[in-house]
């Protein structure tokens, strides 16, 4: 097995058997590309771990991607490490983590650098699981402590820990953000869902459920807070907390939306005068948020100094995935780290990128259903279609992408819709589609992931880990 880990265009270099991190994607696109002549410096690597003696690592084969997306500037990070415990000789962890910066790189930079070794300093010195818990809630506030001041903005923080201490594996999340964290069966669906422990280490508040999927919840409000009489009774914004019975408010959402404005306006970091805030949505667009801060209602920053006021504390999963000795069945998992990206516009959900993962080609003929174009500019192209014909289903994904493309050119009906890099974005899914559908090039899984993310219309950056 090798000691060494290869991580996606790697900037920075740290010396260590054990950990390498990347800081930012390349900035050209595509060679083939009608809007940037230069060659492109892109480069997708796989990870592979290949097993010794039985499953000493969770993990068989790791793939890993970041791409501009539709932005001019990468804020993303990402960084792997593996490491094993003091008192069990045979116990192995990874660490899997994914930093989606805001107001810059510096901050998830940091984290990419600096928190594997902050977490696995903790976690190779633990004596049983119970501590694995209490470790990722103390790394949340050592990171707060050694984090410069200086740095500007800040970011998303996700991390999937997948950990063997005798004969049972497990998987942890630290969740603070928009980003996450999915597990699938071998054929891309959900599993089935069992006991599934959740600590918020914000309200220090522990639930157990045996009805979700294994999947992690956001950190975003998508609806109102309203008086349960209705918004006509609702407080002044700026109201002292000591004067609102947050009982009297409701999600026009859900229950856990509630339960996320309640746990973060009580946050005294990220509302350090403990004052009534509600949600506003930004613009006409289904993202509400807190006026003046990041959309995600939590995230990692600095000091309260440069005004990034957020509250850091995040949530921890654990997941029981089964015995060492169920080969079998460990080996037919699988897991989705990623930004927040992968979703935006939702252009995607869980159940795209399980057939991503499993049979691609099959979700390639789907490319058009529930597109965000076709939906939101559904009479233009209606119009449009009748000298333009729909490529179909069973046409190459690169071609859909290319009818898509000429949608975008003047007198197209989203030709007022696309700016540069958005346009670039596509553009580039569909050249790096094209060579790999005529076997001119190989894709990971994870580079179909994000790839076949941009070609469906996101516009952000976009990160993920596909863990097999």
């Amino acid at each position: 097995m090798s000691s060494s880990t290869l991580l996606l265009n790697s900037e920075i270099s740290i010396p260590s058997n054990n950990f390498k991190y990347t800081t930012k994607s390349p900035q050209k696109w595509s060679y083939l590309s009608n809007f940037d002549n230069p060659k492109p410096d892109i480069h997708f690597t796989t990870t592979e771990i290949i097993s010794l003696t039985g499953r000493e690592y969770f993990s068989h084969n790791v793939s890993e991607a970041s791409i501009l997306g539709g932005r001019s500037e990468n804020e993303d990070t990402h960084s792997y490490f593996k490491g094993s415990f003091t008192h069990f000789p045979s116990g192995t962890f990874e660490l899997f983590c994914v930093f989606d910066g805001h107001a810059g790189n510096q901050v998830s930079k940091w984290m990419a650098q600096n928190a594997p070794h902050i977490i696995s300093e903790k976690l190779e010195k633990i004596n049983s699981t119970e501590e694995i818990i209490e470790t990722l809630e103390q790394v949340q506030e050592d990171w707060q402590q050694q984090m410069p001041n200086y740095l500007r903005g800040g970011c998303t923080t996700t991390i999937l820990i997948t950990a063997r201490l005798t004969d049972i594996w497990y998987a942890y999340v630290l969740q603070i953000g928009d980003g996450e964290v999915i597990m699938f069966n071998s054929q891309g669906n959900l599993l089935p869902q069992s006991t599934q422990l959740i600590y918020d280490t914000a309200s220090q508040t522990t639930r157990y459920f045996d009805d979700l999927p294994y999947i992690t919840t956001p950190h975003i409000l998508t609806g109102s807070i309203e008086h349960i009489n209705g918004p006509e009774y609702n407080q002044s914004t700026y109201t002292s907390l000591d004067e609102v019975n947050l009982d009297d408010y409701k999600s026009t959402v859900s229950i856990e939306e509630y339960n996320e404005w309640k746990t973060v306006i009580c946050c005294k970091k990220l509302n350090p005068e403990q004052i009534l805030l509600y949600p506003v949505r930004d613009g006409t667009s289904t993202s509400w948020r807190f006026k003046g801060k990041v959309q995600p209602t939590r995230a990692t920053s600095t000091s309260f100094s440069r005004g990034e006021k957020v509250c850091s504390s995040g949530v921890i999963y654990k997941w029981v995935l089964g015995s060492d000795t169920s080969d079998a069945q460990i080996g037919n998992l699988k897991f989705i780290v990623a930004c927040d990206g992968m979703r935006d516009l939702k252009i995607t959900d869980e159940k795209i990128m399980g057939q991503l993962i499993s049979n691609p080609t099959k979700e390639f003929q789907n490319y058009f259903k529930n597109h965000i174009f076709l939906k939101f500019r559904a009479k233009k192209f209606a119009k449009w279609e009748k000298t333009h014909p729909r490529p179909p289903k069973s046409s190459l994904l690169s071609e859909k992408i290319a009818w898509i493309l000429e949608a975008g050119k003047s007198g197209g009906p989203i030709s007022k819709d696309l700016d540069y890099p958005w346009r670039r974005s596509i553009q580039e899914a569909h050249d790096i589609f094209k060579l790999y559908e005529t076997n001119q090039k190989t894709m990971t899984t994870a580079e179909i992931l994000v790839q076949y993310a941009a070609a469906r219309g996101s516009s952000d950056n976009i990160t993920a880990y596909v863990i097999e």
